[in-house]
């Protein structure tokens, strides 16, 4: 049975587990390049990488996006896939605020398009340690995406909206945040499900005034992602929330506060949402942390 030709654009850790979760599943020729020459072992020209691929695996940060769309415009095939791994959002040049799958979606449209979302710690599946996820597409092109994916420790699972992918991606990012700091608060594990909970609800909210079903907060791409982003010491959300309590700022990039201006423009503000507003005021305000947190539970439920 012929392998299908698959290029990984990007090479870091995301782009690693990727590569390895591709490898173990066995029913691909992979090709990967990065921006960065020095991680390219021996592709080095992106449209060599491109042209003859017929799933291209987007492992790069979301503001990296339109460009690395435009090259599979210019040199992939008609038919090629894009699956977009990236949880974040961006402001076009139109002024808009748009989620990763969207991107995709208007630049290659919707039989192109997939977004790959759950709980997927790059450093656990290089560990071969098993998971499972969601992906947002056709169902033609799940067809074609879970064989090359399904493994002795990975499944997928599938629903039509990418773009639903998308949103909790970048919700969970920002929420995981708040669990950072939860933790070095020392709040308790009463806290933590009380916070997961409400995080979760929150979710549907959002997508529902976005106009998306609410039941993908409800998915591996969602509360399951949530669950393992806010609470390893591997994630870079939560490492942010933790040294923002602990030193009072933190340097450290990471999707969930790069995300929040662009959020706050798609949804129009957070007066609505309790948790994004409260985690985003103590980003951008500095208000207090425990007690801005802590407020939210004390407020009607959501």
């Amino acid at each position: 049975m012929e392998k299908t030709k698959v290029a990984i654009l990007g090479a870091g850790i995301f782009g690693q587990a990727i590569a390895h979760l591709l490898v173990r599943a066995g029913k691909c020729d992979i090709k990967q390049w990065d921006k960065d020459p020095t991680k390219n072992k021996n592709e080095k020209n992106i449209e060599d990488v491109l042209k003859s691929a017929r799933v291209i695996f987007l492992c790069v940060p979301t503001f990296a996006l339109p460009e690395v769309l435009q090259n599979m415009q210019k040199f992939a095939p008609d038919n090629s896939i894009a699956v977009i791994i990236s949880k974040g959002i961006i402001i076009n040049e139109a002024g808009e605020a748009r989620f990763g799958a969207e991107l995709a979606v208007d630049m290659l449209g919707t039989e192109r398009s997939a977004s790959l979302g759950g709980p997927m710690l790059a450093q656990e599946i290089l560990d071969n340690l098993p998971t499972s996820a969601t992906i947002g597409c056709t169902g033609d092109t799940f067809a074609k995406l879970e064989p090359i994916l399904m493994s002795d420790i990975f499944t997928v699972r599938h629903t039509s909206d990418p773009v639903g992918v998308s949103i909790v991606g970048v919700l969970k990012n920002v929420y995981a945040i708040g669990l950072g700091m939860a933790s070095a608060l020392e709040l308790g594990a009463n806290f933590v499900g009380t916070f997961t909970e409400y995080a979760q609800e929150e979710m549907q909210e959002v997508l529902r005034k976005l106009n998306f079903s609410h039941k993908i907060a409800r998915s591996a791409a969602g509360i399951g992602d949530l669950v393992a982003t806010g609470i390893s010491a591997k994630s870079s959300n939560y490492t942010f929330g933790i040294e923002l309590v602990n030193k009072g700022d933190s340097d450290m990039y990471c999707e969930g506060n790069a995300s929040l201006d662009a959020l706050r423009r798609r949804l129009g503000g957070f007066d609505d949402f309790n948790l994004l507003q409260a985690i985003s005021r103590i980003i951008t305000e500095q208000a207090p942390v425990k007690e801005t947190l802590t407020r939210v539970f004390l407020s009607p439920h959501l």
